[in-house]
C-alpha cells in the first residue's frame, strides 16, 4: 500500500502613491486585509511549530531565546551563516499547501543578533512532505531577497491574485534622520517557487522626524488594494490611492504645500507589475 504524500510549504521572510481614475475594465477592487483574512483559514494543516521543529531539528540552538537556523549567506552563497527566526504569518495555497512566513535577522561571527538599522531580513522558503504522517523537508529556497531595518521585515500580507494564485505582499522601509520612505514588494507563492512580482512601488514618503513645526510637515501615503480580474488567467491590478501633501514647486507660489490625492494603477506586463495609469506622486527621499 503506498503512503499518501501531502506538500506543506515554510517560507521564511528574513524583514517593511496621482492623477486619474483608472477605467473599469472588469475588475473589483478588495481589500488585502479582507483577503487575508479570508485566505488564512487553514483546516488540519501542522501547526507553526511543529514545522519549526522540523526545519530546526530536536536540538535549536536559541540566541536571547529565540531559536537559530543555519541559512545560506546571502553575500557568498557557496556558504552558510546563523539567522534568528522568528514566524510571522500562516496562510494556505488553493492547492492545499501551507504557508508559514517568518523574519529572519542575521547573526554575526561573535554570536550577536545584527538588528542594527542598516540589517535587513531575508526571505526563504522552505517545502515539507508528510510521508506516513512524518513531516520532511523536501526542497529549499534560501535567501531570496532582503529588505527591512533593525533585522526585521516589514508589515506582511496574504494576498489572493485570483485564479489559484496567492502572493506575499511586503510593506518595507525605514527613517533616516526624521525622513521616512516606504516601499511595496509583491512575491508570487506556488508549491515549488517564490517570484517576484513588484519590486520597491513607492507608498510612503514623510518628513515628520524632521520638520520642526506642523506648516514644514509633509507625508504621503497610499492605500493598496488588488483589483481582482474577470478575465480568466489574469492578475489583478494593484491599485494605489494616495493622501497627503507635499511641497509647492516654484518661487512664486501662495500656497507652501499642494494637497495629494488620485488614484495609480499597476498591471502586470510580462514578468512584473508595471505603472499603467496615473502617476505615483510619492518622492524618492
Amino acid at each position: 500500500m503506498k503512503c499518501a504524500k501531502k506538500s506543506v510549504l515554510i517560507i521564511i521572510v528574513a524583514l517593511s502613491l496621482s492623477a486619474c481614475k483608472p477605467e473599469n475594465s472588469g475588475a473589483r477592487a478588495i481589500d488585502s486585509e479582507a483577503v487575508l483574512d479570508r485566505a488564512n483559514t487553514t483546516l488540519e494543516s501542522p501547526s507553526a511549530d511543529e514545522l519549526m521543529k522540523t526545519l530546526l531539528g530536536d536540538s535549536i540552538r536559541v540566541i536571547d531565546g529565540r531559536p537559530i537556523a543555519e541559512l545560506v549567506d546571502p553575500e557568498n552563497r557557496t556558504l552558510r551563516r546563523a539567522f534568528v527566526v522568528q514566524p510571522l504569518l500562516s496562510a494556505t495555497l488553493s492547492s492545499g499547501e501551507s504557508v508559514l512566513v517568518v523574519n529572519a535577522a542575521p547573526v554575526d561571527d561573535s554570536g550577536e543578533i545584527n538588528e542594527s538599522h542598516s540589517a535587513p531580513g531575508y526571505l526563504n522558503v522552505f517545502v515539507f512532505t508528510t510521508i506516513a504522517g512524518k513531516l520532511q523537508v523536501a526542497a529549499r529556497h534560501e535567501n531570496i531577497d532582503g529588505m527591512g531595518t533593525f533585522g526585521f521585515l516589514g508589515k506582511v500580507s496574504w494576498v489572493n491574485l485570483g485564479y489559484g494564485r496567492s502572493a506575499i505582499a511586503i510593506s518595507h522601509g525605514g527613517t533616516w534622520q526624521g525622513y521616512s520612505k516606504g516601499y511595496l514588494s509583491v512575491f508570487e507563492v506556488s508549491q515549488t517557487a517564490v517570484r517576484r512580482l513588484a519590486d520597491n512601488v513607492r507608498i510612503l514618503a514623510s518628513n515628520e522626524g524632521a520638520c520642526l513645526e506642523p506648516p514644514e510637515c509633509w507625508s504621503v501615503t497610499a492605500d493598496v488594494k488588488y483589483r481582482l480580474s474577470t478575465t480568466p488567467g489574469e492578475y489583478p491590478d494593484i491599485e494605489l490611492d494616495f493622501t497627503g501633501r507635499l511641497p509647492s514647486e516654484g518661487e512664486e507660489i501662495d500656497q507652501p504645500y499642494t494637497a495629494v490625492s488620485g488614484t495609480a494603477i499597476y498591471r502586470m506586463t510580462g514578468e512584473y507589475y508595471e505603472l499603467s495609469q496615473g502617476d505615483n506622486p510619492v518622492p524618492e527621499i
